[in-house]
C-alpha cells in the first residue's frame, strides 16, 4: 500500500483517492512482509470494514477489490492471468511466487479477486 493510504480505506465516494493512485508493474516484486492473515470471504459481506479493522490493528496492507480499483490499477493484468489460468488453462497457474509477486506488499488479503483463489492461497500460505 502506498503511504497516503497506510490508514485510509476504500470509499466510492471519495474521488480525490484516484490522484493517489499507483502504476506498479508488480510481476518483478517480491513479498516485502509476511502474509499473516487469509479473510476469504465474498464481497458485499463487510469485508471493507474487516479491512479496514485490520489496518486500524496495524496490518499493513490488507489487498482487496478497492486496491485494483483506486490504487494500482496494473493488478487487474495479473489478476486475469492467473484467472485465465486458474479457468481457461491458459498461461502458468499462480503459485507462492507469482502470489509474493502480486501480494507480497500485504500481511492480510480480503473480498474478490482473492477468494476465488482460495485453495491456491491457502496452500501457499499454510
Amino acid at each position: 500500500m502506498s503511504q497516503h493510504q497506510s490508514d485510509h480505506v476504500f470509499d466510492p465516494g471519495d474521488m480525490s483517492a484516484l490522484a493517489h493512485m499507483t502504476d506498479i508493474d508488480r510481476r518483478n516484486c517480491t513479498r516485502t512482509v509476511p502474509l499473516r492473515v487469509l479473510c476469504l470471504g465474498l464481497s458485499r459481506t463487510g469485508t471493507v470494514s474487516l479491512r479496514q479493522a485490520l489496518i486500524n490493528l496495524g496490518y499493513k496492507d490488507c489487498y482487496h477489490f478497492a486496491s485494483t480499483l483506486q490504487e494500482n490499477p496494473r493488478d487487474t493484468e495479473l489478476w486475469l492471468e492467473a484467472l485465465n489460468a486458474k479457468f481457461k488453462g491458459i498461461g502458468k497457474e499462480y503459485g507462492k511466487a507469482e502470489w509474493d509477486a502480486l501480494l507480497g506488499h500485504c500481511q492480510a488479503v480480503t473480498d474478490t479477486p482473492c477468494v476465488i483463489f482460495y485453495k491456491e492461497l491457502l496452500l501457499a500460505y499454510p
